[in-house]
């Protein structure tokens, strides 16, 4: 599985292949995921961010339920703050709980 990085700016990369596209925007604190692809994904992607940044990923962003942009979450480390809208939480929860988010604070 290949995951092309493409940059955009600075701190802006595009992720492509595997199912959604995927954005990684690299902050002081860490590297910021939005969107995470199909299943068996999620190590692939890892694997690219670690080709430009050696800042570990401290958060990711869903930005809707489907399972191209959301499955491959689950290989991303349990640390990492889980950012989504309330409902795309519960539909995530109710399609499948493999890949629900947790509860945060």
């Amino acid at each position: 599985k290949v995951v092309e990085v493409e940059k955009l700016k600075d701190a802006l990369y595009l992720l492509k292949g595997g199912g959604g596209n995927t954005a990684l925007f690299l902050t002081a604190s860490g590297a910021v995921v939005v969107d995470t692809k199909l299943p068996g994904w999620g190590q692939p992607l890892l694997d690219a961010i670690r080709k430009v940044t050696d800042k570990p990923v401290t958060m990711v962003i869903n930005t809707h339920t489907h399972y191209d942009h959301t499955n491959g979450q689950v290989e991303f480390p349990a640390s990492v703050e889980v950012v989504a809208h309330a409902n795309t939480k519960t539909y995530m929860e109710q399609s499948n709980p493999v890949y629900a988010l947790q509860s945060g604070p």
